[in-house]
């Protein structure tokens, strides 16, 4: 099996039969049919926390960048964060038409303890979830400082320790301070 790891992930073959081996300079070679079949697994460049139901985090969105230069403010609520972008569903009948990708946008995130995150991002995808009438908006930071990563760093663990909390045997763990 041929495998090679990048930073974007891994890259293996199926079983490869080595057809010659030869040796030039201290050096061995061997020679292989091309693979029928080539594995690609991604990882994800950051862990990403999801919020688990009964956990709520409020997120408001401003951005400006509209043809008549009016504010554009909706609601919504997060879903998954991570310390280069997150996931937020917004309620279809908010007015979330006006959500456009590569829309420079700033983001506000609202914590039960009232916490709050500011930071700039832009939309990566948008998908439409007719059933539950929401909209889901994946964002990318843009310009994040290292205080600022590090103190996403910081809400991405407690949300995870308060998921792990609400987990079956988990109750025994304080709440988090968020």
């Amino acid at each position: 099996i041929l495998s090679g790891h990048t930073p974007g992930g891994l890259v293996r073959t199926n079983p490869l039969t080595v057809r010659e081996f030869s040796t030039v300079e201290n050096r061995l070679f061997a020679y292989v049919d091309w693979p029928k079949e080539i594995f690609v697994k991604q990882r994800r460049a950051s862990f990403r926390a999801s919020l688990r139901i009964g956990m709520y985090v409020g997120v408001t969105l401003r951005s400006t960048e509209t043809d008549d230069m009016t504010t554009v403010e909706l609601h919504g609520d997060l879903k998954d964060l991570s310390a280069t972008g997150c996931l937020v569903e917004f309620y279809m009948q908010d007015g979330v038409s006006r959500v456009l990708p590569d829309l420079a946008t700033e983001i506000e995130l609202y914590f039960p303890n009232g916490t709050t995150f500011h930071v700039q991002a832009k939309v990566r995808h948008l998908k439409t979830d007719h059933d539950r009438q929401v909209l889901a908006v994946g964002f990318e930071f843009v310009d994040i400082s290292k205080p600022q990563e590090r103190e996403l760093w910081g809400y991405v663990r407690e949300i995870e320790r308060e998921a792990s909390r609400k987990a079956v045997r988990g109750d025994h763990r304080s709440r988090s301070v968020l």
